[in-house]
């Protein structure tokens, strides 16, 4: 626990939305692995940082993006402005266009992940190279909210690969502009949280489809299918034969 927390607790200074926030994830259930799509909630999670080391960059916005029942719940979807203890480099805010005004006028980190915690949670949390989102909100809430977050999330990068029979040519791990365009989804607002979870969003509910028509109706077969496409690419990377 960083001493900002343990101070926090110490003092009882805690706001509101941090305290339920807390409680909140210590009595939410986990997702049924074996239940259907049709009963399941996602929650699909983009981030903005201010660097590509999930080690060590703070976040700048949360995008969230609800998907229930084969749709997409827009009522429910949000972005949430980071404050970072430092503004981020000139190059970064070319990627994202989060200017230094917006970020010191965001949430501070404790609130912000407070915040987006009690919308996102329960559901099965799903991103896109997931594992980045995962771990900088999984480092972010263990230092600001003492809350453990789990990794395995669904990828949307390892998922659609892995559902695709053809061409072989898409077997692989692919920027996300490259699915967008092959199923000819608009993506306005590119490179934004909420606008990239949205985006994200519209590429689940076509795994959904091609899941089931695959045989797959729950959560656990997803991941298994996430897992073997990681395992086959590990054997490629190896060069193994596969045999």
């Amino acid at each position: 626990m960083s001493f900002t927390r343990w101070w926090s607790r110490k003092t009882g200074t805690d706001s509101e939305v941090v305290r339920a926030a807390r409680d909140h994830w210590r009595h939410i259930a986990r997702p049924d692995e074996r239940a259907p799509f049709s009963a399941l909630r996602f929650s699909v999670v983009d981030t903005e940082t201010t660097g590509l080391d999930p080690h060590e960059a703070e976040l700048l916005a949360i995008g969230t993006c609800r998907v229930e029942r084969s749709a997409i719940v827009l009522t429910e979807s949000l972005e949430i402005a980071v404050r970072p203890r430092a503004p981020s480099g000139h190059e970064n805010v070319l990627v994202h266009g989060i200017g230094h005004a917006q970020q010191a006028a965001g949430d501070g980190q404790a609130e912000a992940l407070g915040t987006w915690l009690l919308a996102a949670t329960p559901g099965v949390l799903v991103g896109y190279h997931a594992l980045f989102d995962a771990t900088v909100l999984a480092r972010a809430a263990r230092e600001s909210l003492d809350v453990r977050l789990p990794l395995e999330w669904l990828d949307i990068a390892l998922l659609l690969p892995a559902l695709m029979a053809e061409p072989a040519s898409h077997q692989e791990v692919r920027p996300l502009d490259d699915w967008l365009q092959l199923f000819e989804i608009a993506a306005p607002g590119r490179h934004g949280a909420a606008a990239d979870a949205y985006a994200t969003a519209q590429l689940l509910l076509l795994v959904l489809h091609r899941a089931q028509a695959r045989g797959v109706r729950d959560l656990r077969g997803l991941r298994r299918l996430q897992q073997d496409l990681l395992s086959r690419l590990a054997n490629q990377a190896g060069g193994g034969t596969g045999a």
